[in-house]
């Protein structure tokens, strides 16, 4: 994974100050001071999505396809975005 806190510049604006909106083990999101976007500072590298995103990894296991759970899930999303 992405490895410490690089802040990659506002891929809209181009500025290079941000401010942490949510760290977790190898993410970081952040908003960009000068046009409020938030992003994702440290995106992972093409072979890191890969194995991410492979069937091999299980991820389509993870996967919802009931409202219910799919109205949550966004609804959880929405809150950490706050």
């Amino acid at each position: 994974m992405s490895q410490g806190p690089t802040f990659l510049s506002c891929p809209v604006c181009h500025a290079h100050a941000a401010e942490e909106v949510w760290l977790e083990e190898h993410w970081q999101l952040v908003r960009c001071t000068d046009c409020s976007l938030v992003y994702l500072s440290n995106p992972p590298s093409e072979e890191e999505l890969k194995a991410l995103y492979s069937f091999e990894s299980g991820f389509h296991t993870q996967l919802v396809d009931d409202a219910a759970s799919i109205e949550a899930a966004d609804q959880a999303a929405q809150d950490h975005m706050r």
